[in-house]
């Protein structure tokens, strides 16, 4: 048993793939969550950086490149805490005018609001669009 755990441990520190997704080493959530973003940030990050370096380097064009046009891998879904954290999270972005609805729904894989409704931004002034505000409009 000890030598069948040592391997693990030597795979883990070569991939740097944390030791409890190797169903080993420590079992605690917290501790667990903050290996999670420590193997994505550390490990996987650099890898996909390349991959969409090299990608849109062979698939686009130089003018698709001038028009904007780029390759993006979403690693977020690997970092997404529980849910009352990215409730808390959306809240934040939404109150301060960063996201809009339909950019939180998207993140969730939601399709978007009908009618546009989701586009709005709001901010904590009575919790109103800045559209509102900036013309005078506040309830």
């Amino acid at each position: 048993m000890e030598s069948r755990g040592f391997s693990v441990a030597e795979v883990a520190r070569f991939t740097g793939i944390p030791e409890f997704m190797l169903q080993s080493g420590k079992q605690s959530y917290n501790s667990n969550e903050q290996q999670q973003l420590v193997f994505v940030t550390n490990a996987l990050v650099p890898h996909v950086t390349m991959w969409e370096q090299e990608w849109a380097y062979k698939l686009f064009t130089d003018k698709e490149l001038r028009d904007g046009c780029y390759m993006r891998f979403n690693v977020s879904a690997l970092m997404r805490g529980d849910d009352a954290t990215r409730s808390k999270f959306y809240q934040t972005m939404v109150y301060s005018g960063i996201y809009n609805l339909d950019e939180c729904r998207a993140l969730e894989e939601m399709n978007p609001m009908p009618d546009g409704l989701g586009q709005n931004f709001f901010i904590t002034k009575n919790l109103d669009t800045v559209g509102h505000i900036v013309r005078g409009e506040v309830k």
